[in-house]
């Protein structure tokens, strides 16, 4: 998934999509929570209706132990994407 990642970078260094996958593989593979919570909050920043990054952020909050910030993330994710069973499972 990296490498997809890079390539989609090259394309568009701004691509909320990409920034937020690259942001989450920080925290799940190297455990660098606050650089992976501050990429992922900038990718929901530029894109806020993507339901996606909403849920990539809040899991990541949950791991980093930031519950309450977690929870509002996944009730974001929620709002946005109420049909899509994993995001209502999470709240």
């Amino acid at each position: 998934s990296r490498a997809s990642t890079q390539k989609a970078l090259s394309f568009d260094p701004t691509s909320a999509t990409a920034l937020a996958s690259l942001a989450f593989e920080r925290g799940s593979h190297y455990w660098q929570w606050d650089e992976a919570i501050s990429g992922l909050r900038q990718a929901a920043t530029k894109e806020p209706w993507r339901a996606t990054t909403w849920n990539l952020l809040g899991t990541t909050l949950r791991r980093a132990g930031r519950f309450d910030e977690a929870l509002a993330a996944a009730r974001e994710a929620r709002h946005l994407d109420p049909l899509a069973r994993h995001y209502t499972l999470q709240v």
